[in-house]
């Protein structure tokens, strides 16, 4: 349990800058422990950080968009 919790702490501090920094468009964090979905959006490349950050528990779905497209959506059931 403590090293999901440090693995989680790490997506949501290290990570989440580095992809911010690369300029990764969107960025999630499926977070087991709370049984919902990070999505991370609207990266700020010079402070590391993204803008907007959504989340989605059992029950709920998120957009896949593609390119500014939306092409489906997913169940956060599905992919806990």
């Amino acid at each position: 349990m403590a090293e999901r919790v440090l693995a989680l702490q790490r997506d949501r501090t290290l990570k989440q800058r580095i992809y911010a920094k690369a300029g990764v468009p969107v960025y999630w964090i499926l977070n087991l422990s709370d049984r919902q979905l990070e999505v991370f959006t609207q990266p700020n490349i010079p402070k590391e950080i993204y803008e907007q950050n959504l989340i989605f528990r059992e029950g709920e779905s998120v957009k896949i968009t593609l390119k500014g497209e939306e092409i489906g959506a997913i169940l956060v059931n599905d992919l806990l």
